[in-house]
């Protein structure tokens, strides 16, 4: 058995070119599904409590139906993210205590 046809030369380059292509941009769209639709808020309760938590004196459905529950009263910010001014910070971080020159 021998082969008789050979493609054109620009569908030699393009199915394979073309299905690269197709690969690069499945992989691309399944890795932003991922973490666009898949991924829970970093505020939801869920995060914190699925069906695999071991917390001690309850059983895993009471857990289940109380972390359930919770998601519908969950307090959520409604301002979204706020930067914290860097004198504010370094006064939490470091307070009022006295500086201390250190002499060589």
């Amino acid at each position: 058995m021998s082969i008789y046809y050979y493609p054109d030369k620009y569908w030699a380059l393009a199915i394979p070119a073309y299905t690269l292509m197709l690969m690069v941009y499945v992989y691309v769209a399944l890795a932003l599904y991922n973490t666009e639709v898949l991924t829970l808020p970093l505020d939801d309760v869920r995060n914190f409590v699925d069906e695999h938590s071991v917390l001690v004196g309850s059983s895993e459905a009471d857990e289940i139906a109380k972390a359930n529950k919770a998601i519908e009263y969950l307090w959520k910010s409604p301002s979204g993210v706020w930067d914290l001014p860097v004198t504010l910070v370094n006064e939490v971080l470091y307070g009022e205590e006295e500086e201390v020159e250190v002499s060589l």
